[in-house]
């Protein structure tokens, strides 16, 4: 069956009546905020009653180290909006086309959309990397793996309290600019916890 991006179909609502009965939409958003974006996506559809998949994005495409946390979000509010939309799926997106992605690195939010996607009740944050871990690795070293993956992912976060959400592109930045040492030196805690964290996950 044809799918096709829901951009079309929200911004010209007049077309909906005219869509084929078998087209599928794809309602696509990578920000974790369901009341603002969700449903300005999934109204138009429901009100149509269009078959449609919910599609949420791991986040890495501009991003040093992939945002865990928010790609685990986005995952699980979409997916709730999508279970009360009925939707028929989820697709869960890697983009390669911004960055330079070590998609490795990308596995882990790869799983959490497929375990999140099939199982009814929301994924145990706290013990995912964990078990992501125990499938993946040798069991002599996945307790380590884990350990490291929480470490990426809270490095990257303490990252973007200091440059954004685009790290991977404001590292190519002048660093002596005015406004990036001021946000520095108002940051120095949060690059000191970048620090620490990517220096423990490379242990």
């Amino acid at each position: 069956r044809v799918m096709a991006w829901g951009d079309i179909a929200i911004k010209y609502p007049e077309i909906l009546p005219e869509l084929p009965p078998r087209l599928i939409t794809v309602a696509w958003e990578y920000d974790p905020d369901p009341e603002a974006e969700y449903k300005a996506w999934l109204g138009p559809l429901t009100e149509h009653r269009l078959p449609h998949f919910v599609q949420g994005g791991l986040r890495c495409w501009n991003e040093i180290s992939p945002d865990f946390s928010k790609t685990f979000d986005n995952l699980d509010t979409f997916l709730i909006a999508g279970r009360n939309s009925k939707a028929l799926g989820l697709i869960n997106s890697v983009w390669t086309d911004s960055a330079q992605t070590i998609l490795r690195m990308a596995w882990p939010a790869m799983a959490y959309g497929v375990v999140a996607a099939w199982q009814s009740a929301p994924v145990d944050r706290g013990a995912f990397f964990s078990d992501y871990a125990r499938v993946r690795y040798p069991a002599s070293i996945a307790r380590e793996v884990a350990e490291a993956l929480s470490h990426l992912d809270r490095a990257e976060n303490h990252l973007q309290k200091v440059l954004g959400q685009s790290t991977q592109l404001e590292v190519w930045r002048d660093p002596f600019e005015p406004a990036t040492l001021q946000r520095s030196a108002e940051r120095r805690e949060d690059l000191r916890q970048t620090r620490l964290d990517a220096e423990a996950a490379d242990e």
